[in-house]
């Protein structure tokens, strides 16, 4: 599916180029992206062996890799590129976020190109909750009432999430609408 999606991007990119429309900012990052996956592409299935921060010397600050760490969010299954047409050619990487504000609901967070290296380090902080966690922070709103109560029960929750707007659930969604209708 990954592959699939890429490369579709690299045909949408060819036909950009190809009719002069590769000056936007964002297809810039996206180039950058595909070609850094293609460099990462078996890193997918081995990401393990990836190294993610390179160390340039003792003294200086690790290197983020931002190909690899995109390659080992997307072998484990957090991260997926999103192709599509809706009035714009436009492809996006997205962060699973399923079930996490309503039960049974397909849900993803748009991941932008300079929040990449905060997921990445969200994740290997805490690979059972720092995504979800990510995600409720990029909304800014509480995770649904059963994920709050499990990430209390192991310690994952802070006052940081305690402070985001509480997650109103169908209900309030509903009732929220039928005010502004008033």
């Amino acid at each position: 599916m990954y592959l699939e999606a890429l490369e579709q991007m690299e045909k949408e990119r060819d036909e950009m180029e190809k009719n002069g429309e590769m000056d936007s900012p964002g297809w810039i990052n996206i180039i950058t992206l595909i070609e850094g996956y293609y460099r990462c592409k078996t890193d997918i299935e081995e990401h393990e062996n990836r190294q993610v921060y390179l160390s340039i010397s003792s003294t200086e600050k690790d290197y983020f890799m931002m190909e690899a760490a995109v390659a080992k969010l997307i072998g484990e299954d957090i991260l997926f590129v999103c192709c599509g047409d809706t009035g714009f050619k436009r492809t996006e990487m997205m962060v699973n976020c399923n079930d996490l504000f309503a039960w049974a609901c397909s849900d993803a967070e748009p991941l932008p190109a300079y929040d990449i290296e905060k997921l990445y380090k969200a994740w290997k902080e805490d690979e059972h909750w720092g995504i979800s966690k990510w995600c409720a922070i990029h909304r800014n709103q509480k995770p649904q009432a059963p994920i709050v109560i499990d990430m209390k029960k192991d310690g994952a929750w802070s006052d940081e999430m305690e402070a985001l707007p509480d997650n109103l659930g169908l209900e309030g969604w509903i009732e929220n609408y039928k005010k502004e209708e008033e």
